[in-house]
């Protein structure tokens, strides 16, 4: 039945796979643990977006001149410190209320306003905004892949990778 039951609580606790964290909140009156849970999509989706931040750090940090270190890492640091405070918030309302809580409600607001509010102080918005990841590993991986046929061709052909040489 979906109406009148928790749909969340009841997938997370009815599967066993690694797709939840659980802490000991309390014990009920016969010794029995109570867990609160924390599901992976609270920590994958705004780690993607403060992994996003970590990036935008590094190619802020090495385009401005002479940038102090403790800028470096700002948007990651300021993001992760929102992100622990929504999880801190998280716990307090599911201990007040006695009920599950999805984290998200509580973590996605936290981080957004953190990182928008640091970019509209440091007046970056628009390089936050229109900042894209570059993925250099695809390159880095086709030369590593096109490196390792050529050795392998010449253990397996070593006249000819001798001729291609001269």
């Amino acid at each position: 039945s979906v109406f009148g039951s928790n749909v969340m609580v009841t997938v997370a606790t009815g599967v066993e796979a690694p797709i939840k964290l659980m802490f000991p909140r309390k014990q009920d009156g016969c010794g029995k643990l109570q867990f609160s849970m924390l599901g992976l999509g609270d920590i994958v989706v705004p780690g993607i977006f403060i992994g996003f931040l970590a990036k935008f750090d590094v190619k802020r940090s090495s385009s401005v001149e002479n940038a102090p270190s403790k800028d470096k890492y700002l948007y990651f640091n300021v993001t992760m410190v929102a992100y622990v405070l929504s999880l801190v918030t998280t716990i307090m309302v599911m201990l007040v209320f006695h009920h599950a809580q999805p984290a998200l409600l509580y973590i996605v607001p936290y981080i957004l306003i953190a990182s928008f509010g640091l970019a509209v102080y440091k007046g970056e918005v628009s390089q936050l905004l229109e900042f894209k990841v570059e993925d250099t590993l695809l390159e880095e991986v086709i030369e590593e892949e096109e490196s390792i046929v050529e050795w392998v061709k010449g253990l397996i052909w070593p006249s000819e990778t001798k001729k291609k040489a001269e």
